[in-house]
């Protein structure tokens, strides 16, 4: 291995767990935090202390990417539990396998959050209606998700390949998706791909 690929390493192993651990501090040093991020709205989110520490070690820079991590600093902040990278977070809230009509699923088949829930989520018109909307889907889970996927699915929600594989995992057609996108925290300051932030 060379020193380059080893300094890459070093470099991005924090990165991929940043949002775990600025998570695991809520829960063991800040539960005031947590409990005012749980009441927040986005505006309010964007000020508090807790989203500043979130918003600095995801590497964020320009005022531009707060309101994203405003939105992550409150989904993160209903989770009670992480269940890990194992099973993406769509999929936790979406069905087990494809079904052969979402509409009426098999009762042992049914989503933890309705087709009509998961329909208002997709089509969340910025950074507060998604917020609301995962919180929502947080909630249904009983606080039980996998952090690191919401960060993922947060930071990089403006990109259509987010999005795409988030539907496939939550309609449990996940293996027939494209591969993750490996959304990282340098795709938030990536305003191009969000039209929304370049103009």
């Amino acid at each position: 291995m060379s020193d380059q690929t080893a300094t890459l390493e070093t470099n991005a192993a924090p990165q991929t767990t940043a949002a775990q651990d600025w998570w695991r501090d809520l829960d063991t040093r800040d539960r005031a935090g947590r409990a005012r991020l749980k009441r927040a709205d986005l505006d309010a989110a964007m000020i508090d202390e807790a989203t500043v520490r979130l918003f600095r070690r995801l590497g964020r820079r320009t005022p531009r990417d707060l309101s994203r991590i405003a939105a992550l600093a409150t989904v993160l902040a209903a989770v009670r539990e992480d269940t890990g990278r194992a099973t993406p977070f769509a999929r936790q809230i979406g069905f087990s396998k494809l079904p052969a009509d979402p509409q009426k699923p098999d009762a042992d088949n049914k989503p933890a959050l309705s087709v009509l829930r998961f329909k208002r989520l997709m089509s969340a018109s910025d950074d507060a209606d998604l917020a609301r909307q995962l919180r929502r889907a947080v909630d249904l889970l009983g606080g039980k998700a996998n952090v690191e996927d919401i960060k993922r699915v947060v930071l990089g929600w403006h990109r259509p390949e987010t999005r795409r594989s988030f539907a496939f995992d939550y309609f449990g057609a996940g293996i027939a998706a494209p591969s993750h996108d490996t959304a990282t925290d340098a795709d938030v300051a990536d305003n191009s791909l969000d039209p929304a932030l370049s103009a």
